[in-house]
C-alpha cells in the first residue's frame, strides 16, 4: 500500500500540466492521515490467558472421562462428552453421531489394549459463540499385568468444543486423531504377528 500511495503522490506531484507553472518550487506531497487504531485492541490480557486456562482444565477433564469410558466400553458415558452430532475423523475413516464415535473409541481401546489415553494441548483458541479449538499431541499406552506400561500409539489431535448452555459442561463437536506413522498398531495378543 505504501508503494501505491508513494507512486500516486509522485505522479500527482510531477504531472506535466503543473510542471511549467510550478518550476523551481519544492514538491509538496500531501498524505492521508494514518488509520485510526481499532476501537478495541486485541485482548492479550490476563483475562484471556485465564479463559484459555479454564478451557484447558474443562476439556482436559472431559478427555479423561472419554478415555476412561472408552477403556470401560461405556457408550453412555461417552455421550456425556461428545455432542449428539459429533464427528470423529481418523486418517482412513470418519464416524458421525455419538453412537458411531463411541463405537470407534471403544474399538480403538480394545485394538490397542488401551490402559491410558493422554492428550497434551499445544494450542488452544477461544473462538466465537463459546467455541474452543484445541490441538496438540496424544499418547496411548497399554499395560499388561506385571509389565511396565508400553506406548502403543502417538499422534496429533485437533478438536472443537462447545460450551453447553448451562455454561459449566463442554461438548466435543469434532475430534481428529492422526497417529504418527499411520494407523494404530494392534497390541500384542490382539492380532499382532509375533
Amino acid at each position: 500500500m505504501r508503494a501505491t500511495l508513494a507512486a500516486s503522490a509522485i505522479t500527482a506531484a510531477c504531472s506535466p500540466a503543473d510542471s511549467a507553472k510550478d518550476a523551481g518550487k519544492p514538491a509538496v506531497i500531501a498524505l492521508a492521515p494514518p488509520p485510526a487504531p481499532p476501537a478495541q485492541p486485541l485482548d492479550t490480557t490476563d483475562a484471556t490467558h485465564q479463559a484459555i486456562d479454564a478451557a484447558r482444565r474443562a476439556t482436559g477433564g472431559a478427555y479423561a472421562v472419554a478415555a476412561a469410558a472408552s477403556m470401560g466400553g461405556d457408550q453412555r458415558m461417552l455421550g456425556t462428552v461428545y455432542a449428539p452430532d459429533a464427528v470423529l475423523q481418523t486418517p482412513d475413516s470418519s464416524y458421525r453421531g455419538v453412537a458411531g464415535v463411541a463405537a470407534e473409541l471403544i474399538a480403538l481401546a480394545r485394538r490397542t489394549g488401551m490402559a491410558d489415553f493422554v492428550r497434551t494441548p499445544l494450542v488452544t483458541v477461544i473462538l466465537k459463540d463459546s467455541t474452543v479449538g484445541d490441538s496438540g499431541t496424544y499418547v496411548i499406552t497399554s499395560k499388561r499385568e506385571g509389565a511396565a506400561p508400553k506406548v502403543v500409539q502417538r499422534g496429533r489431535y485437533g478438536a472443537t468444543w462447545k460450551v453447553r448452555p448451562a455454561g459449566e459442561d463442554w461438548l466435543l463437536l469434532s475430534d481428529r486423531l492422526h497417529p504418527d506413522g499411520g494407523a494404530a498398531k494392534p497390541a500384542a495378543g490382539r492380532g499382532a504377528k509375533p
